[in-house]
């Protein structure tokens, strides 16, 4: 029946060509539905179609779809990009909804995503794509501590799926330890997470022991610990110092060693050694490198690592606890990114000033060197024993154990050759590797990624606005993407940096 006909009635084929015909159309998942008065929007036709002939008294949306042919129009300008906004605000919302190529990485990346709070820790509010966020916590199924010899036991941990792909968090420091958020960053339903502390730190036994502590003993441990897990190869994700630890287990054990991720590169060379406790970095951080002088006698600051090392090695507590505040505090001051804070000196102290909002209101903490309030001394129920070299302390702060063990492995240049991993990277060549390094890193300057770039070509270096911490949002942002994009099998073929 033609519109405005009475029942029984048709119009012929030229009367309807021949008429000014103005007809709505409805979209249904994209797809035009039969004419309906009940919409706003209007187009004219410019062809006779058959199903315009026999409108319905049905609802609009119990009609059935039905396939429209190719509408010859002739559009304007303006037209045409109205029609291209239109179809740009469309997918946007699409993809809000997680409902847009969901077989593609990110939109898998943002459906896991989508349901996460919207305060992600270590990340910016409101800010960064989904995949960004770290995975939710999960619980250790596993903990145990492994004899590893020489007097030695390491603590260890396993997270995530049981029969998942085995993944192996290195820790850097040395002597920093894991912690149960480092689990975070895995997909705790494909990876069988595993958690270890190095000898000597964290929950490993006895802790701040410094013989038989050396790389090629902690290489020896990981293969030690996969053959008790009954692990054929793992994945290594490491940063700072557990970067030049995965490289050294890669060269020894390649046939063990699947893929890596690495953070914050670093081969603990001579060269990187004399820039963060040589003075090397003072250029970019002279009034932190001022206080970290400070401590030390006039003639002791002509070796301020060896300086340090032999403080930190001093049976008297508390000559060790203010070394290792020192210490700490310079540390601390080159993971500090431009970005973060602003020193201001407002006439009698310097105070550091956040540059990050939260809750409508900007953050200001007191400097790191010189605080406004003197600290309370705190009171122990147990006083720490002297700690000499080849004893160890039960009760000794993992502050002070982590000092020790990073002027120990400092001043050693990590028991390796200069070059060492440099000259081996033959050996470890084929492995898939993402390298992540921040712009802003002042612990591991750039050049020692571009060094080991240049001679590994086939890894993937990724350089990114951020710092050394791997919580820094465009640092994690990297390491949860590298760590996905190992889990869906997706190739990793870099182009050469020339």
């Amino acid at each position: 029946r033609g519109r405005g006909s009475t029942p029984g009635s048709f119009f012929s084929t030229s009367d309807h060509a021949a008429s000014t015909w103005t007809t709505t159309w409805d979209r249904i998942d994209g797809r035009r539905v039969l004419p309906s008065v009940a919409r706003n929007k209007t187009r004219k036709a410019s062809s006779t179609r058959p199903w315009d002939l026999f409108p319905s008294h049905t609802s609009v949306r119990s009609r059935s779809i039905q396939p429209s042919p190719r509408i010859p129009t002739t559009r304007t300008k303006i037209e045409r990009k109205k029609k291209k906004r239109r179809g740009w605000n469309a997918r946007r919302r699409r993809r809000r909804r997680g409902a847009m190529n969901v077989g593609g990485f990110r939109n898998v990346r943002w459906n896991a995503c989508r349901n996460r709070s919207n305060e992600n820790e270590g990340g910016r509010k409101g800010v960064g794509r989904a995949w960004a966020k770290l995975y939710p916590n999960s619980q250790a199924y596993e903990r145990g501590t492994l004899d590893v010899g020489d007097g030695h036991r390491i603590y260890y941990e396993q997270h995530g799926n049981r029969s998942g792909k085995p993944a192996l968090v290195v820790h850097g420091g040395p002597g920093a330890g894991c912690y149960a958020k480092h689990a975070q960053f895995f997909d705790p339903g494909h990876y069988r997470i595993v958690l270890v502390d190095q000898r000597g730190c964290g929950q490993s036994t006895p802790r701040g022991q410094l013989v038989e502590n050396t790389t090629s003993h902690l290489v020896q441990d990981m293969k030690r610990l996969q053959d008790h897990l009954d692990i054929q190869s793992w994945v290594l994700f490491g940063g700072s110092w557990g970067v030049t630890l995965s490289l050294a287990f890669a060269c020894a054990y390649p046939e063990r060693t699947e893929a890596m991720v690495l953070r914050g590169i670093c081969l603990m060379r001579p060269v990187e050694i004399d820039w963060t406790f040589g003075g090397g970095a003072s250029v970019l951080r002279p009034k932190a490198w001022s206080g970290f002088l400070q401590h030390l006698e006039v003639k002791e600051r002509e070796d301020p690592l060896r300086s340090y090392h032999k403080r930190l090695l001093s049976e008297d507590s508390q000559v060790r606890d203010a070394a290792t505040k020192a210490w700490q505090s310079w540390e601390m001051s080159l993971f500090i990114t431009p970005r973060d804070l602003t020193q201001v000196w407002d006439g009698e102290k310097w105070e550091f000033q956040s540059t990050q909002q939260k809750g409508g209101k900007e953050e200001k903490g007191p400097s790191s060197s010189q605080p406004s309030k003197p600290e309370p001394e705190k009171k122990n129920a147990e006083t720490p024993q002297p700690a000499i070299e080849g004893k160890a302390d039960p009760n000794m702060p993992s502050s002070v154990a982590q000092a020790m063990l990073t002027a120990h492995y400092s001043v050693n240049h990590a028991f390796l050759d200069p070059n060492y991993l440099l000259d081996n990277v033959d050996r470890f060549r084929h492995i898939p590797t993402v390298m992540v390094h921040g712009l802003y890193d002042l612990v591991c300057p750039m050049r020692t990624a571009y060094d080991l770039h240049k001679r590994w070509p086939e890894a993937e270096l990724r350089i990114v606005s951020g710092g050394h911490s791997m919580y820094d949002p465009a640092v994690q942002a990297e390491l949860v993407r590298s760590l996905d994009q190992i889990r869906d099998r997706k190739p990793i073929r870099p182009a050469p940096m020339h």
